[in-house]
């Protein structure tokens, strides 16, 4: 299950309520359709998720960094967008998902750390294998030649 690193709430702060409702309201009732925006929410959790996994122990416990919100709220923008073919992305929200995608993947690789956690990277993962200079099917003196 994907953490919840934004909300409506958030995203309010971001862009207007009217365009909130504009993407996700697919019945034209007017209202935010709350599975669309839940959905847009999940995928961004997941995503980020997926990111981080490794780096640091997830979920993350206690108040989400502001990055991280900052990040999920532009993505969740960007993948409502996204659903809406007709919309376009003004060049500032196209900038801000560039950036955000650029932050998580420092993230993921160490260029940036979240306060306040312990990145895991001292902790490289064990790889194993059972295989042993014998098994070579090509010797070195072998390869040499080519």
């Amino acid at each position: 299950m994907a953490t919840i690193y934004t909300s409506i709430e958030k995203l309010i702060t971001r862009m207007p309520m009217r365009d909130i409702v504009e993407l996700t309201d697919d019945d034209e009732k007017g209202d935010v359709d709350a599975v669309v925006l839940d959905q847009a929410i999940a995928d961004v959790g997941a995503e980020i998720d997926s990111k981080l996994r490794g780096r640091y122990p997830l979920p993350l416990v206690g108040t989400v960094p502001d990055i991280i919100e900052h990040i999920a709220a532009i993505l969740v923008i960007h993948n409502l967008y996204s659903r809406k073919h007709q919309l376009t992305l003004s060049d500032g929200l196209a900038r801000q998902y560039k950036k955000a995608l650029a932050d998580l993947n420092e993230l993921q690789t160490g260029l940036q750390v979240l306060p306040g956690y312990e990145s895991s990277d001292s902790h490289p993962a064990f790889i194993a294998s059972n295989k042993t200079a014998k098994d070579r099917a090509f010797s070195q003196s072998l390869l040499s030649r080519y």
